[in-house]
């Protein structure tokens, strides 16, 4: 519940769903860094069925980072689920769900939102897969993901990244081409297209990418 909506409340007002109970319970849980604590609750609320799909996906995400790829597997079959029966705001937070959370690891608790996307599990769990060595099956998870939003950038750059080293130029070319579309700034981006042109033989055009992502980075 936000401060305007708990201002507008009187004597009528009902609580919040015990779902966002959780969910928040969980932010503050990971936010302060209590992980072991999380890793306690977590596995609690799916058990008990509290929080729908963003406590099972915080779960999957939980045990992928831990290494448990079977369990986190499961926990993000179970939020894939769960969010086919969610309504999913225009607003909603949607893209990428880091299973890397690289330095911070408090900012992936800003992940921990219902409902959920379904495209953004599929993601997540696509990258639970590679951590698993299993990229054939990340490469479904990734298609089913696109197929869903086709503009969904992390997924983009993965699948293309994937398909670059399966030397399937074509799929690689074309999600390259589309995330240029999509973030024409993206250092990321522009080295994945150049990777692409580089491998087709079109070298003057992958250095006018890398010239162009060097300008955007010069200092990396």
């Amino acid at each position: 519940m936000t401060l305007t909506q708990a201002a507008a409340c009187r004597d009528g007002c009902a609580p919040p769903a015990r779902s966002e109970t959780w969910v928040g319970q969980l932010r503050c849980i990971l936010r302060g860094g209590e992980f072991d604590t999380a890793g306690t609750v977590l596995p609690a609320a799916v058990e008990n069925h509290s929080g729908g799909a963003g406590i099972a996906l915080a779960l999957g995400i939980f045990r992928c980072r831990n290494g448990d790829f079977r369990a986190a597997v499961r926990a993000l079959d179970k939020a894939l689920d769960l969010s086919r029966g969610e309504t999913v705001e225009e607003e909603s937070e949607g893209g990428a769900l880091p299973v890397e959370v690289g330095e911070d690891e408090r900012g992936w608790a800003a992940f921990v939102r219902y409902p959920c996307p379904p495209a953004g599990i599929l993601h997540t769990r696509a990258m639970c897969h590679l951590r698993a060595g299993a990229p054939d099956l990340a490469m479904r998870d990734l298609d089913a993901a696109l197929d869903l939003e086709r503009d969904f950038a992390a997924a983009l750059a993965v699948r293309g990244d994937l398909a670059l080293a399966a030397g399937r130029l074509g799929v690689a070319a074309q999600d390259a081409a589309r995330l240029v579309t999509l973030q024409p700034r993206s250092v990321a981006a522009l080295v994945l297209r150049a990777r692409v042109l580089e491998r087709k033989g079109e070298f003057a055009a992958a250095k006018a990418d890398l010239d162009a992502a060097l300008r955007l980075s010069p200092d990396d």
